[in-house]
């Protein structure tokens, strides 16, 4: 009896052991959710599993979406994602995982919307076939290729970097790309607006093609990508569409190309009556804005940025001449300059110009008292007196 009695003890110990090591399980408390019409979409993850196995189904309904999951808490930082097949669209998720290891996107998913962002150890990523749409993720320094399969109607890419699928649109450059130059396609007529402003450290050379007319904007959309491609033609209003690229020293565009020009490795538009980019690492501490230009747009100096340790990144650029051709100025330029001459009275400027730059306190505004000298009229012919003629 007594040996019987040991040997139920030890079964029992035995038991109680091999239920403790077995792998710990998700608990619903783990996960919080928001009901949408079709399912649930997690939106909080609270464990303390550095794996986390997103579930398929709350409360019998499919788990289709993830919105503000972070990654992070007090307790773990994430290093492994799990997706159910069941999940459709990421939304604002999952950036700063600095431990993440890497990224396996389910067969089921069609968006992906400011997620992934500022990963540091995440490199490529492989695109599926279900995915309509992509915008402002994988924006790691280190991250270098998006690829894409022959299998989905809506993308596809080279060398790593995303168009759309008959590759007339360039839709994502990796920041983490190590070649200082870029070519964009001859086949690629616009690029969205955004793309290069990822924090793009390595480029200093980008160049625009016979053929590039514009960019393009994501408009009225809806979860699952319902949307459409909008052609962003506002020029007057577009602003700086390189104004990540904090290494930037020369815009090129073909000399056939209809709607931009560069100059001296600056971006215009065709008339150069638009400034639209000044490379922040162009060569040179002063620089002189053609007479003509009219407006200069956001961001076109937008000279202060930082290095990937924190660091401000110094430029030469320290004084700036504006010609009295401007009638619009707009915001985010001139932030790390010294000395910003205008030519015109300040009384003038305040009544013809549309200015939409807050002063920093650093630069200083040096204005034309006099009235300024135009171009046309330092080019008319001297007057000649007039002519007496003498008596017969």
């Amino acid at each position: 009896m007594k040996h019987l009695l040991i040997s139920a003890m030890l079964l029992s110990v035995l038991a109680f052991s091999g239920c403790a090591s077995e792998p710990k399980q998700p608990s619903e408390f783990e996960f919080e959710y928001n009901e949408y019409y079709e399912g649930y979409f997690l939106v909080a993850y609270n464990g303390d599993n550095p794996e986390l196995v997103v579930p398929a189904k709350y409360k019998n309904q499919p788990v289709i979406g993830i919105s503000s999951v972070s990654g992070t808490n007090e307790n773990v930082t994430v290093s492994r994602i799990v997706f159910p097949d069941s999940i459709k669209t990421i939304q604002f998720s999952f950036s700063f995982l600095t431990e993440l290891e890497e990224i396996n996107l389910p067969n089921s998913l069609e968006e992906i919307i400011g997620s992934f962002g500022f990963q540091s150890s995440i490199t490529t990523v492989d695109i599926p076939d279900s995915l309509k749409f992509i915008d402002h993720s994988f924006t790691g320094e280190n991250f270098t290729h998006i690829n894409v399969g022959e299998g989905n109607p809506y993308y596809s890419s080279i060398d790593g970097v995303l168009f759309n699928k008959d590759k007339t649109e360039l839709w994502f450059y990796p920041a983490g790309k190590s070649e200082r130059e870029y070519v964009v396609p001859d086949s690629v007529t616009r690029i969205g607006l955004n793309m290069f402003m990822n924090g793009d450290f390595n480029l200093t050379k980008i160049k625009l093609s016979a053929g590039f007319s514009g960019f393009f904007m994501w408009d009225v959309r809806t979860t699952y990508g319902d949307g459409r491609v909008q052609n962003y033609d506002d020029l007057q209003n577009l602003g700086n569409p390189f104004s990540g690229c904090a290494f930037l020293e020369i815009i090129e565009v073909d000399e056939n190309n209809q709607t931009f020009t560069s100059i001296d490795g600056i971006l215009f538009s065709k008339d150069e009556k638009i400034l639209f980019a000044y490379p922040p690492m162009r060569k040179g501490s002063s620089y002189t804005v053609p007479y003509g230009v009219e407006v200069i747009s956001h961001g076109a100096f937008l000279q202060s940025y930082y290095d990937k340790s924190g660091e401000i990144i110094p430029i030469e650029l320290n004084e700036v001449t504006l010609p009295s051709t401007i009638t619009k100025l707009g915001p985010s330029n001139f932030l790390a300059i010294e000395r910003l001459y205008i030519d015109m009275n300040e009384a003038d400027w305040n009544e013809n110009v549309e200015n939409w730059l807050r002063r920093h306190p650093s630069t200083e505004w040096i204005f034309n008292d006099s009235p300024p000298v135009t171009q046309t009229e330092t080019e008319k012919p001297p007057e000649t007196p007039d002519v007496i003629a003498p008596p017969e």
